[in-house]
């Protein structure tokens, strides 16, 4: 049986210049800055924090971005540039804020000025922060539609989105478009400035796709002028009906990774008071089935996993802010639990964050420092969920947020699934770091690296040999050359690149290079892709008689009497397995599973998937989420349409 997968090193090639210490992750090239440095981040997984334009004013503590903990972040989303209704091009919101405030040391018509100015000049603080311009948001998402429409439209506002980046320095750019697909008046009563998205209509599903694309080909090129590679990034909804309306399968080639707002998935528009960003379903929600299986983060990620996006490039979503209801009846569905799952009336109670609508929007400090320790209140756990909430029954009050036992789960589930990190929404929520920090701590890079035999590459017939340390971090690779020269004094000319396979123990590797050639001058930077093939170097033919499968069993959260489980079937073969049924010896008690049917028998238990998922293709999984009663056992003897399979685990 032949396995292949590939992992991308990116060589720079330099001309007379050195590479003092470059780092490489996220299957992408990523050459240096445009004052040719580098910084290797301390972290193996992305952690997006965005950084509102507004949180300079009085309601956000006068947050400017000297108090944004740099040193704990990956990547500076800076919340938000606006689309201009009138030109079709990329705009100032708050131009005061952006470009003219004094803060943090700046002076009368220094470059420093403005929110922009300061977190230019911090990041010269922090090389290893990547900031990136975040257009659009929930209240400025209208021009999405026009700038979207056609190739004239795109290219022009495409073109300014690259003038505005250079102008201020960012590393790229992160789209917001809430939601493509969805209409929506202006809400004046909760923002006076929510513009709503008046002209969505269908055609956004595939201009949303299109956008994208012309704006990787823009950012690209760019790139290729500046010597740099700009990354491009989407917010998008965590719901069934927000993904429905757009592609992933075909928009995630054009994005460097997916920030999925797993967050707001109850709130204060609802009749029940439920978790703002559950990380598991509880069994006693009371929702329709639907929603109990696809609204938590858990389902949400494996939603977007069904369009065959890589988990590496989907980053979950954390709220640094609640939700919350007022005039909440103790009538939830479990006793020591109260508040929760509890009728409610909607938009109830007002939160300091609220605009003119009651949404119980308070930042983390103030649920920390004021609400937390209001006696009138008590903290209640949901152990299934991962969930905290405030309840008070004297007020009849309930507030659903995220603390450090929740993040720390989320923390967990991230690294234990291989997801890409973690995005906030937002900073200024969290002035004393110390829900950042759980982030930070749980993504320190700190894996032994693992060395692979020495790559050499022939520049003109000239050999430079060196050896990378590749640290793997789920399905997240750095590729460090340390203080290795890789190329130095290369006179000015055309050069075809190449680099000789190699093999370890186990595989061979044959590489792929893109592209082939470069022209280099003296100063230039070109990155230079190459991938790698990864064979067996002693195949052995499959055994006929068992399936080329995998299947694992992961218990997800588990209490005092049940837990939470997923299975997930991988086809480790080169065929598909096709309408297919999963059969398995279990001495404990599963209750339910969610996207597929359970049949219990003796001991034993049969599982068929919905009509949708009947084929597994050579090198896809398929997860199927589920729960069960009492103390989890382990399942033996799987059989996939009555034949054994070949792996477990």
């Amino acid at each position: 049986m032949k396995r292949f997968f590939s992992w991308l090193s990116t060589v720079l090639v330099l001309v007379a210049m050195l590479v003092p210490n470059t780092s490489f992750a996220e299957n992408r090239s990523n050459s240096s800055t445009s004052d040719s440095k580098t910084a290797a981040s301390p972290y193996n997984k992305r952690i997006v924090a965005y950084y509102p334009e507004w949180g300079i004013y009085a309601g956000h503590n006068n947050y400017t971005p000297a108090k944004i903990p740099w040193s704990k972040i990956t990547h500076l989303n800076y919340a938000f540039a606006d689309i201009n209704l009138t030109t079709g091009t990329i705009d100032y919101f708050d131009k005061y804020a952006a470009t003219e405030a004094l803060m943090d040391g700046a002076t009368w018509g220094s470059p420093d000025a403005g929110t922009l100015g300061s977190i230019r000049k911090h990041k010269k603080q922090y090389p290893h922060v990547k900031t990136m311009i975040s257009i659009g948001g929930w209240s400025r998402s209208a021009g999405f539609h026009d700038v979207a429409k056609t190739p004239e439209a795109r290219a022009k506002f495409s073109k300014s989105v690259v003038d505005f980046i250079r102008q201020w320095q960012f590393d790229g750019v992160d789209i917001d478009w809430e939601y493509p697909g969805f209409k929506r008046d202006p809400d004046k009563v909760d923002n006076p400035n929510d513009l709503g998205t008046p002209k969505a209509d269908d055609t956004e599903k595939e201009t949303f796709t299109l956008l994208l694309k012309d704006l990787r080909e823009a950012l690209t090129k760019a790139g290729q002028e500046d010597g740099k590679y700009y990354e491009l990034t989407a917010a998008v909804g965590c719901g069934l009906d927000k993904i429905a309306k757009t592609e992933p399968d075909k928009y995630a080639q054009y994005l460097d990774f997916i920030n999925v707002m797993t967050y707001d998935i109850h709130g204060a528009w609802e009749n029940k008071t439920g978790h703002h960003s559950p990380l598991f379903p509880n069994p006693k929600e009371p929702y329709e089935e639907f929603v109990k299986v696809n609204y938590n983060t858990a389902q949400a990620m494996k939603n977007f996993e069904k369009f065959g996006i890589s988990k590496d490039k989907l980053i979950v979503g954390s709220p640094f802010y609640s939700r919350g209801w007022g005039q909440v009846k103790n009538d939830g569905p479990i006793p020591e639990l109260p508040g929760l799952f509890a009728s409610t009336v909607p938009e109830s109670v007002k939160g300091i964050w609220d605009g003119g609508r009651n949404a119980g929007n308070n930042p983390y400090y103030h649920i920390k420092e004021v609400l937390e320790k209001d006696p009138a209140f008590k903290k209640y756990y949901d152990p299934v969920a991962k969930a905290p909430y405030l309840y008070s029954e004297s007020k009849q009050q309930m507030f659903t947020y995220e603390d450090p036992t929740s993040l720390q789960e989320k923390v967990n589930f991230v690294n234990q699934n291989g997801y890409g990190g973690i995005i906030v929404w937002e900073v200024t929520g969290d002035p004393k770091e110390e829900l950042i920090s759980v982030i930070a701590n749980g993504f320190k890079s700190g894996t032994t690296p693992t060395e692979y035999g020495a790559i050499s590459l022939e520049v003109a017939k000239q050999s430079y040999s060196f050896t990378p340390e590749i640290t793997f971090n789920g399905a997240t690779y750095n590729v460090a050359f340390g203080q290795k020269k890789l190329v130095e004094q290369v006179p000015t000319g055309t050069y075809a690149i190449t680099a000789k396979p190699f093999e370890d123990t186990t595989y061979k590797y044959s590489p792929i290079i893109k592209p082939a050639t470069v022209h280099v001058a003296k100063g230039q930077t070109h990155p230079v892709t190459i991938e790698y093939k990864q064979e067996p170097k002693d195949p052995t033919d499959p055994d006929p008689s068992k399936v080329q499968a995998k299947v694992e069993f992961q218990i997800t959260s588990q209490w005092d009497n049940g837990y939470n489980f997923n299975l997930i079937i991988t086809n480790t073969g080169k065929t598909p397995i096709t309408n297919w049924t999963l059969q398995f010896d279990y001495t404990g008690q599963l209750t339910s599973v969610w996207d597929a049917t359970l049949t219990p028998g003796q001991n034993n238990y049969t599982v068929k998937p919905p009509s949708w998922a009947t084929e597994i293709a050579p090198g896809k999984s398929y997860t199927i989420g589920g729960a069960g009663s009492g103390k989890a056992s382990v399942p033996t003897n799987y059989k996939i349409n009555g034949s054994p399979i070949t792996g477990t685990s």
